[in-house]
């Protein structure tokens, strides 16, 4: 959060009143002096949200802590990949990233180059 301005006539920091979405990217801050009550209203440009939460929220998929492999998924995993099943379908039929599915494939010894694509 930024830092609330100081009121050039008494020196007193000023308090947000008001913060009005203006469009999608520029809001206006309404900042008062407690002391002589003048307002000063400010454009800023929104804080775009960021981070890992903000990114999973666009993208549609939870934020949460990846979960463990159980022994099913990898004897599923062990046999879809000497099926030759391309590595976006063996994701999406475990329900899991493609990554995740690379990550977890590779110390088994089942990286193959059909997988990579």
């Amino acid at each position: 959060m930024t830092a609330s301005p100081l009121c050039v006539a008494c020196g007193v920091e000023r308090h947000a009143i008001a913060i009005e979405p203006v469009t999608a990217r520029y809001e206006i801050r309404s900042d008062e002096c407690p002391k002589c009550k003048t307002v000063v209203r400010l454009v800023n440009a929104r804080r775009a949200a960021t981070g890992k939460r903000k990114l999973a929220e666009t993208r549609g998929i939870g934020a949460s802590k990846p979960t463990d492999w159980s022994e099913k998924e990898i004897s599923q995993l062990i046999e879809m990949a000497g099926q030759k099943i391309p590595v976006r379908e063996i994701a999406k039929l475990l329900g899991r990233h493609v990554g995740s599915v690379r990550r977890k494939a590779w110390p088994l010894g089942l990286i193959v180059d059909w997988m990579v694509h």
